[in-house]
Order: structure tokens, then C-alpha cells, then sequence
């Protein structure tokens, strides 16, 4: 969920003005979404995480269509923050192509955009601090935030 929240949170520009979820937009530099569901209606549809996008909205898109316009991100297009997408090639919870329509559609649209598919990686490679993609994520969010390496290093005293 953290990566369509993220994703959703910087496009919140775009959600009615109406819509019970509609909040004030947050003062974002950059968005990482690292596989999300960008697509809340291709989650359903395809029934990921055995009917998480279900469960999160309460029901099918053609019963809630005003809850999914105003939660999809993909729907949300064009976001005002740039996005990073990240995903691992290898996903088999969340199906690559959602982040590749996503960056497509959001390009079309005029955002700023761009995806590192990482070839190898799976769906947790890419929130693991530890993993072998790693380092490739850590150094497209510093490229993307202009950040610096604040690691804090721990030592044992």
C-alpha cells in the first residue's frame, strides 16, 4: 500500500474538490513510489494481493466509481510533484506494466516522470535496505531529491 499511498498523497492536487477523501495537498519535492498499485482499477481487476484494492476501497470499481477516480493515481494524472516509479522486473505481486502505463500515461500528460525497472529484483527487493537493488534506488532518490548521504553511521560504544 505504500507505494500507491505515496503516489496518491502527491497527486492530492487532483482529487475533487468534493471527495470525501480530498485533503490539503502536502508541499512534496519529489515522489518514490517503490511498487504500487498506480492503478487501482488493474489491481482490482486483476485481483492483487488476493483482493487487497478491494478490501482498501470497500468494493468494485463499478459499484464505487467516484472512490476510485478519487484514489487512483493513474487516474489523478498529471500530478504537479515529479515521480520516481520504482519496480523490480521480476514482480509477481505487482505487475510491472502498472508502473510502465503509469509513467506513460503521466509523461503523455506532461509530468515530470521516470521509472528504474530494476531487472532482477522482485516486489521486496525494492523495500529492502539490504538487497542487491539497493544501491541503485538509494542513488536515483538522491539524484531525483539533489540529497546528499546523511546515513547515520551507528557504533556500538
Amino acid at each position: 500500500a505504500g507505494g500507491h499511498l505515496v503516489s496518491w498523497l502527491a497527486s492530492m492536487a487532483n482529487v475533487p474538490a468534493d471527495s470525501p477523501i480530498r485533503a490539503t495537498p502536502l508541499p512534496f519535492r519529489a515522489a518514490i513510489p517503490l511498487a504500487g498499485v498506480l492503478d487501482l482499477h488493474q489491481g482490482w481487476k486483476e485481483h492483487l494481493g488476493n483482493g487487497a484494492v478491494g478490501e482498501l476501497m470497500g468494493g468494485p470499481p463499478d459499484e464505487l466509481p467516484d472512490r476510485y477516480a478519487a484514489a487512483s493515481p493513474i487516474v489523478l494524472l498529471p500530478s504537479t510533484v515529479p515521480h520516481l516509479v520504482v519496480h523490480g522486473a521480476k514482480d509477481d505481486i505487482v505487475p510491472v506494466d502498472i508502473s510502465e502505463r503509469y509513467v506513460g500515461e503521466a509523461v503523455r500528460h506532461g509530468q515530470r516522470a521516470s521509472l528504474l525497472r530494476l531487472v532482477g529484483a522482485d516486489h521486496f527487493d525494492v523495500i529492502d535496505p539490504e538487497s542487491a537493488a539497493w544501491p541503485a534506488i538509494r542513488d536515483a532518490i538522491l539524484a531525483l531529491t539533489g540529497g546528499q548521504d546523511r546515513r547515520v553511521r551507528l557504533t556500538n560504544p
